[in-house]
């Protein structure tokens, strides 16, 4: 495994990819947007029940790699939401898994894939 070093290790952005790098795999929000569209070869988006994500992101806060306090969350979030209603990431998507299944499932192994809602399906000619 290749071994990425980041500018700053309290950041997940800023790394070196080796060349030749088989597979790289891109985390959060910002890695879909439309800006980079044509660098992304697939693109999945995991979409969670907002309460359930916000329950579980508060229960983080403070851990490594996770929002300091209360103020930086909300801080975060407040820059969040705009972005993501503005790039919709979600409607260039290859895959959406859902990230808060209600079907059981072993969320270390396994993952939840719906069908895409109907309005984010092309419309067939005529």
């Amino acid at each position: 495994m290749a071994e990425v070093v980041r500018d700053d290790p309290q950041q997940a952005a800023g790394g070196i990819v080796p060349a030749g790098c088989p597979l790289l795999v891109i985390e959060g929000d910002g890695a879909g947007r439309r800006e980079v569209a044509d660098l992304i070869d697939a693109l999945i988006w995991v979409q969670s029940d907002e309460r359930e994500a916000e329950r579980r992101a508060l229960a983080r806060i403070g851990k490594p790699r996770e929002s300091p306090t209360l103020q930086d969350y909300r801080e975060w979030i407040a820059e969040e939401m705009p972005f993501n209603a503005a790039q919709r990431t979600w409607e260039r998507a290859d895959v959406i898994v859902c990230g808060t299944p209600e079907v059981p499932c072993d969320p270390v192994t396994e993952i939840v894939v719906a069908p895409a809602p109907t309005f984010l399906l092309p419309r067939r000619p005529a």
